[in-house]
């Protein structure tokens, strides 16, 4: 119908992990950095969700977007260095990391509804994190709301529409403020 223009553009949907930053091991940088290097994000997006990488929350199409390269790259023998530099390390010999004397098996929480794809990258992760020496337990729930809202997590999946306004404050506001809905 001539009548009607139909405009075409990037697909604004993002996939990220949420880090409970409650817990004190998140609280350290190295660690934070270190589960950045952990991860295989061109062979989930490529592999799994037929995405794009990110390297931030933003299609490189839009004109916020931030265009310079991936500060963390997927390196694990930089993020098995990290993590021997910040102490966390394997004393028993069991495959795993520990922190304050007890395993790090990190809770990565996943709603069902978000179908096949959250499952099979959570099942990656999984495999990439063992290869630094961390575990992953892998919960799926119906509602992780709770969970979430009572720090019963350590990592979780979600799924947002990044630039529903083509304003980057909507996104950055509601994942990253203190108070934000986002951050918890």
């Amino acid at each position: 119908n001539d009548e009607f223009t139909v405009l075409r553009g990037p697909n604004l949907r993002v996939f990220q992990l949420g880090i409970n930053m409650r817990k004190p091991y998140m609280q350290n940088l190295g660690f934070r950095q270190a589960l950045a290097h952990g991860l295989n994000k061109e062979m989930y997006a490529k592999n799994l969700v037929n995405g794009t990488p990110a390297v931030g929350p933003f299609t490189s199409e839009l004109s916020f977007s931030y265009k310079g390269e991936d500060v963390y790259q997927y390196d694990i023998d930089k993020a098995n260095e990290i993590l021997d530099q910040e102490g966390f390390v394997d004393s028993d010999g069991n495959g795993i990391r520990e922190a304050e004397g007890k395993d790090i098996v990190l809770k990565y929480v996943l709603n069902t509804g978000h179908g096949n794809d959250a499952k099979n990258v959570a099942v990656a992760v999984q495999d990439d994190y063992k290869k630094i020496g961390l575990g992953v337990d892998v919960v799926q729930v119906e509602n992780l709301n709770d969970m979430v809202n009572n720090g019963e997590y350590d990592l979780v999946w979600e799924r947002w529409t990044s630039a529903p306004t083509a304003d980057p404050a909507y996104f950055i506001e509601a994942n990253y403020l203190s108070d934000a809905l986002g951050n918890k």
